[in-house]
């Protein structure tokens, strides 16, 4: 077997600085230089006429500090390398170029050798309006300046004081990932640190109104390629105290990936390695004690809108105080969900007489609503019901039932009854630390596999429901029972506050 090249995580200083310009390089921008390097693959780059480099896509320009063919305002932002010390008027060039970004975008300047902080500070101060120096740093054997346009005034936001103690904190993945990430986020305030949140766009949704979040490091999808994530996080680390990790955290270590040989390894294994809990881990990377806290975080509006919609499902049938079932049809994965619901469902409908039940889901959930449509006493929503105001609606309901989903570990340790389907997670893993929580184990010798399913390669199916064995084997009369608990407390409440 060949040695194959190991690329090495700290990359030339070149490289290493495109990693300081990612958050200030979202969106529709321009690169500009000279070969046919590209620091971003989703920008445009622009070359000389004549440059023998062959950037693609690529604009052919007679100069790259006028830049009359590019409309006004247009960018969210440009990056120059290399470029400003090869022009004799470097603020008309800059002042150009920040024409070219709209309100609030960036023009990025990096000049690796022969530059200082000093020299840019002087191009930044001739322009004088218009614009915020954001960031201002010396590198290497030369120097990088990160611009913001503004509608008038020069400030220096990039000599503000630093917090006395700063952590940021990193998760990519599904709206479950950004919750369990962010149950970390109490005891690291607690600790003094002023909290970073590095995430995506799309995972940003989850915990957007998260009180101990002071500042958000935002990476579009793909905008660094997997390969590079590595040397991208050893660059943004240094710039903070504490640089808590948590990619990987779970699927990757304590739950296998399809192509990787622990996925393969004898279930025996897996378990002996991989039975932790999720939460405690996490507390682990982040060197703090593991505390089972967190909430998902509502707005005012959410809350009303989430009373207004359970109003509605009452009226429709016809029942004063309901009790509120959230159904979680699935999860993201081909294990996560039970054959069992249609049969489950007749025998709450037919026993528990205040229960109605509200079945949320994706666009593919919409076939597991089927049959279901003319029942009034269940409301389908799959497709239609944002993912917030299901994840706040969770909060507001009287009991919340499904697989392992990120709606689940949104009431994780909130006080709302759960019913819980497990599948390829132990109780040890998930749910060792929630509240008032019935939990329902998977049933078959594989159970829990701890492996991520994309496919049913290694996940077993019954052949007629399609379902996961370990689902298929629960007797449905389980999750009923586990459900007609909750049910019953609840109808003993309202006997009492009706006799109060």
């Amino acid at each position: 077997m060949n040695d194959l090249p190991i690329k090495p995580i700290n990359p030339p200083l070149d490289q290493q600085v495109k990693y300081e310009f990612v958050r200030y390089c979202r969106g529709i921008g321009l690169d500009l230089g000279y070969g046919k390097e590209r620091a971003f693959a989703h920008s445009v780059g622009l070359r000389l006429r004549g440059d023998e480099g062959d950037a693609v896509p690529n604009v052919k320009v007679d100069d790259l500090t006028k830049l009359d063919s590019v409309i006004p305002g247009s960018c969210d932002f440009l990056l120059a390398a290399d470029v400003l010390s090869h022009y004799e008027d470097a603020p008309a060039a800059v002042k150009d170029w920040l024409s070219r970004v709209k309100l609030d975008g960036h023009v990025c300047i990096y000049e690796p050798k022969g530059s200082s902080m000093s020299t840019l500070l002087t191009v930044a101060e001739t322009i004088g309006d218009g614009l915020d120096i954001l960031r201002l740093r010396q590198w290497g054997d030369g120097a990088f300046m990160i611009l913001q346009r503004k509608e008038s005034g020069f400030s220096f936001s990039y000599v503000k004081p630093r917090p006395e103690k700063t952590a940021c904190v990193v998760r990519h993945g599904g709206f479950g990932d950004q919750l369990q990430a962010a149950y970390l986020l109490p005891e690291l305030k607690r600790q003094g640190y002023h909290i970073t949140f590095l995430t995506t766009p799309l995972a940003r949704e989850m915990v957007e109104h998260d009180p101990h979040i002071d500042e958000w490091f935002m990476v579009d999808h793909n905008q660094v390629p997997n390969h590079e994530l590595v040397p991208f996080w050893s660059v943004v680390s240094k710039n903070y105290d504490k640089f808590v990790n948590l990619n990987e955290s779970v699927e990757g270590t304590l739950l296998t990936l399809p192509g990787r040989p622990s996925h393969q390894w004898p279930h025996s294994v897996r378990h002996s390695l991989m039975n932790r809990n999720y939460a405690e881990f996490g507390a682990m990377l982040a060197e703090i004690k593991f505390v089972p806290e967190g909430k998902f975080y509502t707005t005012p509006e959410e809350d009303g809108w989430c009373k207004t919609f359970m109003q509605e499902a009452a009226q429709r049938a016809d029942l004063d105080r309901p009790f509120v079932i959230l159904w979680v049809l699935a999860g993201s994965s081909p294990h996560k969900f039970t054959p069992h619901q249609d049969t489950i469902l007749k025998m709450i409908l037919g026993s528990l007489k205040q229960a109605i039940v509200v079945m949320v889901g994706n666009e593919a959930c919409r076939i597991l609503e089927q049959g279901w449509e003319k029942e009034k006493r269940v409301t389908l929503t799959s497709g239609k019901m944002e993912i917030r105001k299901t994840l706040a609606l969770a909060q507001h309901v009287d009991l919340v039932v499904g697989p392992e989903t990120g709606v689940m570990n949104s009431v994780c340790y909130a006080d709302v009854p759960k019913v819980i389907m497990l599948s390829h997670s132990s109780h040890e893993n998930l749910t060792k630390h929630w509240n008032e929580t019935k939990v329902i184990q998977g049933i078959a010798p594989c159970y829990p596999c701890h492996r991520l399913h994309y496919s049913s390669e290694y996940c077993p199916q019954d052949q007629e429901t399609h379902a996961a064995i370990c689902q298929q084997n629960v007797d449905p009369r389980l999750i009923y029972g586990a459900i007609e608990h909750w049910y019953e407390g609840w109808a003993r409440m309202q006997l009492v506050r009706s006799a109060a």
